[in-house]
């Protein structure tokens, strides 16, 4: 659908694949997808293996007018100084922390630092696992850009997606 974004989760080991700007190159035209409006969803965990291959792959997608999005941010082995390298555009905090929002000062204060350090790097910010107005508030409030999770829809079939997507025009 025009305008719609489409997300790619690529895993640590895609990234070290020499093959892997040739394969996105070639998805971008079999599927017609305008490159700006694809976001290449990665863990910093993509650092810790030959961080110098990972950052010259991420530099050729970003080159070819992809956005690089940091997934599941806090979950794994936050390294500030890998997440700092990333050319990225987005980040996204892992839903683990969105889920007891409301009632977990720890969270809170995770997320909300989150939430401050991405726009400090000049990142949008996206809350996994939203699944309620009350944490999309608080989320609101913590100035997080965007929110993902059933709280918006469930998993849908491209045919009831596009239905409900054109209700929003």
């Amino acid at each position: 659908m025009p305008g719609v974004t489409v997300s790619i989760n690529l895993s640590a080991d895609a990234l070290h694949d020499p093959d892997v700007v040739q394969a996105l190159e070639m998805g971008l035209a079999l599927n017609n997808l305008t490159p700006s409006l694809v976001i290449v969803e990665l863990t910093e965990s993509v650092m810790l293996k030959s961080p110098e291959m990972a950052l010259v792959i991420m530099q050729s997608i970003v080159g070819m007018g992809m956005h690089l999005s940091i997934d599941d941010y806090g979950a794994g082995f936050s390294s500030l100084t890998y997440v700092k390298q990333l050319p990225a555009h987005e980040l996204k905090i892992d839903k683990s922390f969105i889920t007891d929002l409301i009632n977990s000062r720890q969270d809170r204060a995770i997320v909300e630092s989150s939430i401050d350090l991405g726009h400090d790097f000049g990142l949008k910010v996206l809350a996994e696992g939203v699944e309620d107005q009350a944490t999309m508030d608080m989320l609101h409030q913590a100035g997080c850009d965007l929110g993902q999770g059933w709280h918006f829809a469930k998993a849908l079939s491209l045919p009831v997606f596009k239905k409900w997507a054109l209700a929003f025009k």
